[in-house]
């Protein structure tokens, strides 16, 4: 048996056992797997250029390296959560196979069942299902593949007609095929891959940029006024996943913005956008792949990246990468779990942050707590900090 086909009867053994558990009592909470996270992260990371700058010849060998990872992970009973379900499928979409897609597909469908409120699995198990339909030579259901010519025009796959209703693709989080259409005949603005390149952009999108930040605030201060609400909970939940409907296409095509481009107030206000997207984890690691290549260019706040990156990291409970995230209590300040500590420093000042010895000593003085050092990293010379703490951005 070949290692997809024993991989796929694991999944499709656990898909049973969770809609059997899902019928009887709530599924224990587990940890999410880091070493998946980290995989996905390289994924997206290789992918943030756009695919018309991507360098495929070197993309392709570390795509088929993770995908054998996730399958050794699969065999090690390592993937355990629907967000580490989620993640495998994420990875293994990325195959050039029928049986990649195959397996991506059967691992969604599990992530979805064991999470029915993640709508990003119910939307990937529509696109690994096209996939598979492209792989065998026939064409796609829901209508969530396109193709990009050298030229950069895009254009929608082949769509299998009545295969499914456009209620059936609302149902998987999918867009009904007239807005697929649409959007490859360039009426929804981020068409072609111009590596963030102005002109790739929708024309007003620095006033939408500002205007759903405005919407993303006004939620949240009515939401402060009255937390107990269950209808300002939900209608703030509605702000977010609208707005990342509206913006993850636009960053998946376009690139991350250039603050040069949209202006300081508007790129503040879109990384809070991508920040707030919590319920859609994967986007939040797109935009934070997209938003790194920024900051190496000098066109995007170093900072915000950290706190996205790591925010993702605590929502999903696996490490830190920047060490942006901690708590003060009773005059302690500790630091979330930091993954690689030793290398720690040299992700920060990749994107022009200061030594964690430097941050930690910034933080302890604003709270008036002392640091309780995270394993493996211990207090430094900081007397520019200890003099005046540095501004720092708003943290959304």
């Amino acid at each position: 048996m070949s290692r997809h086909l024993a991989a796929l009867a694991l999944v499709l053994g656990l898909l049973a056992a969770a809609a059997t558990a899902m019928a009887t009592t709530p599924p224990p909470v587990k940890a999410h797997s880091a070493h998946i996270e980290r995989l996905v992260a390289a994924d997206q990371a290789d992918r943030a250029p756009g695919s018309m700058r991507i360098d495929w010849a070197a993309v392709r060998p570390r795509d088929s390296e993770r995908r054998a990872e996730v399958l050794r992970l699969l065999r090690a009973g390592e993937v355990r959560t629907a967000r580490d379900h989620h993640s495998a499928a994420l990875v293994l979409q990325h195959g050039d196979t029928s049986e990649d897609y195959r397996l991506a597909h059967a691992l969604a469908t599990v992530a979805a069942t064991l999470d029915p409120a993640n709508d990003r699995a119910r939307w990937l198990q529509a696109a690994t299902w096209d996939r598979l339909m492209l792989a065998l030579g026939r064409k796609q259901w829901y209508g969530t593949q396109f193709r990009q010519g050298k030229d950069g025009a895009v254009a929608l796959q082949p769509v299998e007609p009545g295969a499914v209703t456009d209620a059936d693709r609302a149902a998987f989080e999918v867009p009904r095929l007239a807005e697929a259409e649409a959007r490859a005949q360039g009426r929804y603005g981020a068409l072609r891959d111009s590596d963030g390149d102005a002109t790739c952009f929708p024309p007003d999108f620095r006033e939408q940029i500002l205007e759903r930040a405005r919407d993303d605030q006004a939620a949240r201060r009515a939401l402060l006024a009255d937390t107990a609400s269950k209808p300002l909970h939900a209608a703030a939940l509605a702000v977010d996943q609208e707005n990342t409907r509206w913006l993850r296409p636009i960053v998946a095509t376009c690139g991350w913005p250039r603050q040069s481009d949209i202006g300081e107030q508007a790129a503040r206000d879109v990384w809070l956008i991508a920040q707030h997207a919590d319920m859609t984890p994967d986007f939040q690691l797109e935009a934070a792949a997209a938003m790194h290549r920024r900051a190496l260019e000098g066109e995007a706040v170093g900072e915000r990246v950290a706190l996205l990156v790591d925010r993702h990291a605590r929502l999903q409970s696996i490490p830190q990468t920047y060490g942006m995230q901690f708590s003060v209590d009773d005059g302690v300040l500790r630091f979330l779990p930091i993954d690689a500590a030793h290398e720690l420093d040299a992700r920060r000042a990749e994107i022009g942050l200061p030594t964690f010895a430097c941050w930690a000593a910034e933080v302890a003085i604003s709270n008036d707590a002392r640091v309780e050092w995270p394993e493996g990293l211990e207090p430094g010379d900081c007397p520019a900090v200890l003099r005046a703490p540095a501004p720092r951005v708003d943290r959304g």
